[in-house]
């Protein structure tokens, strides 16, 4: 049995050798294509170093060689995947996303207005029902974090979820108008503040990262440099006030209250703690569903709706402990590992990086607002990889739906509305 100071000299070579791996990677990579922050695998390989390492000092000793290993992988994968992708697959041609197509402006702004004001209802609706109903007061809000209150809240009508959550695929909509000066700047703040307020209604705060991150991108892609520096800056600004507000609100309605640091430093990287406990053994798979495979929940998530399965496990995973805190999520990677190990982590993530880094290099090359919008739903969803797999829940396949059903209309002959 290694000494506890073996243990730490072997995590800082695992750590210095990976981290060595994956910048000859990124290197590589860039190559090929310029360095960016806004490309999917640099990103997400720089976000995801950033968890372990997070982890890894946040909490002490919560990780062994051999998980550390399993995690630097992944990163390790995606960039591997993306240059096979870039050399065999696609042209490296860039085509900028104004002039990738030409489109009836005024079509576009009629059905998007309509589809915004669509979103408003159900939203409106969603806020009447489950909150004004039922009483709870504004300076209650911490009530509707509650177990109790989430035991009594019903699910989202079929309005709500098919308009309820629009608002993500017209915001690059809304920034192309602008791009093409169809509406002035005073329009595209104004909806795209609309749209930052209905991603907290749910008082939880992935929405309001999603969001973010694709305000973010389209600030990035649409605006020039200048005002593009200074809309990012503003939105950093409110998206950390938003995010603090709620994490003080979710802490306030908590059995236990912590230091915000604290709290921060465990939604952050205490999925990667916990998936350290998943590794050793630690059960979350449901005993009464012991053939189901959570890697498939939005196809559960269909058969029930259409009859065929009356019930199916939670989502929702049981609480692990760890180091005196405890979490109940397992990052991106806990539905692939439950259903088939560690084999299943690596196929798992290799599949989702490879239609990823397709989606993302297609967007590039042809110019298509079809391929840019799913690229923003990649990578948006992807950056939610320290708590959740966005990619198995059905919600996600909605988006990806209706970005094609808007395409559609978009560009449906003929070109009057």
């Amino acid at each position: 049995m290694p000494s506890q100071t073996e243990q730490g000299l072997l995590l800082i070579a695992v750590n210095v050798l990976m981290l060595l791996l994956i910048l000859g990677l990124l290197r590589l990579n860039a190559r090929f294509s310029k360095f960016s922050l806004f490309d999917t695998a640099n990103a997400f390989t720089l976000f995801w170093i950033c968890l372990i390492l997070g982890a890894q000092f946040s909490f002490s000793g919560s990780l062994t060689a051999m998980t550390l290993v399993l995690l630097y992988v992944i990163p390790i994968l995606f960039n591997l995947i993306q240059l096979l992708i870039r050399l065999l697959v696609i042209n490296q041609a860039h085509t900028n996303i104004q002039n990738g197509e030409h489109f009836n402006l005024s079509r576009i702004s009629n059905i998007t207005t309509l589809l915004f004001i669509l979103c408003l209802i159900a939203n409106l609706s969603y806020i009447y029902t489950q909150y004004y109903q039922k009483g709870i007061a504004v300076v209650a809000l911490e009530q509707i974090r509650s177990s109790n209150f989430r035991n009594d809240t019903e699910e989202p009508n079929f309005f709500y979820n098919l308009f309820g959550r629009i608002y993500l695929l017209l915001i690059p909509w809304f920034y192309y108008l602008y791009s093409q000066k169809y509406i002035p700047l005073s329009r595209l703040v104004l909806l795209v503040s609309i749209s930052i307020l209905l991603s907290g209604i749910h008082l939880t705060r992935a929405p309001i990262l999603i969001v973010g991150i694709t305000i973010l991108l389209c600030n990035s892609y649409f605006l020039k440099e200048t005002l593009a520096k200074k809309a990012n800056a503003a939105l950093v600004i409110l998206t950390l006030l938003l995010f603090t507000s709620l994490t003080l609100i979710i802490d306030a309605g908590s059995v236990e209250s912590n230091p915000f640091i604290d709290t921060a430093k465990l939604y952050l990287f205490g999925g990667i703690a916990a998936f350290q406990k998943l590794v050793q053994g630690f059960q979350i798979k449901d005993a009464l569903f012991p053939n189901h495979l959570y890697s498939l929940d939005f196809v559960y998530y269909i058969e029930k709706k259409l009859g065929f399965l009356q019930q199916y496990p939670s989502y929702i995973r049981p609480y692990v402990d760890f180091g005196g805190k405890s979490t109940n999520v397992y990052t991106f990677l806990d539905s692939f590992y439950i259903d088939w190990g560690l084999l299943g982590v690596l196929l798992g993530s290799s599949v989702l990086f490879a239609v990823i880094s397709l989606v993302s290099q297609l967007a590039k090359s042809t110019g298509k607002m079809l391929f840019f919008q799913l690229h923003l739903l990649c990578f948006s969803n992807l950056m939610m990889c320290f708590m959740n797999n966005e990619f198995i829940r059905i919600s996600f396949y909605i988006m990806v739906c209706e970005a094609f059903a808007c395409y559609y209309l978009f560009t449906k002959q003929p070109a009057t509305f």
